[in-house]
């Protein structure tokens, strides 16, 4: 984990819409460090400028969707926990991020705060 006083896990959370960042960070920033991004663009800048323990990556974006930023998260820092979110249901694109070792999870919406809480900081 991500060096803290706290033991908090250190999480980026990246999703183009701005309500589901808000909600991310009314509902987790007691338990986490988040740092909320509205895209693929500002997550790798957030990278170079920080170390996270765990990515929480919205699957549909506009300009680089989920699983691309998951590539170059992956490239990055492959030590990092990774977990696609998306209100899709399967698809390939997204069995291939899953069996090409992008993202150890893939989460559908609506997430449960329980299950989120518990992948984020069982293995932090």
């Amino acid at each position: 984990m991500t060096e803290s006083t706290d033991n908090k896990p250190n999480v980026l959370v990246v999703d183009d819409e701005p309500g589901n960042l808000r909600v991310f960070g009314r509902v987790f920033r007691t338990q986490m460090h988040l740092t909320l991004v509205g895209g693929g663009v500002e997550a790798l800048a957030a990278m170079k400028a920080q170390r996270f323990d765990v990515a929480l990556v919205d699957y549909s974006m506009p300009g680089m969707d989920g699983v691309t930023l998951l590539e170059h998260l992956t490239a990055l820092d492959p030590s990092m926990r990774r977990i696609l979110i998306t209100g899709y249901g399967e698809s390939p694109e997204l069995q291939r991020a899953l069996s090409q070792g992008l993202c150890e999870r893939i989460i559908t919406k609506p997430w449960s705060k329980a299950e989120l809480l518990t992948l984020v900081t069982d293995s932090t």
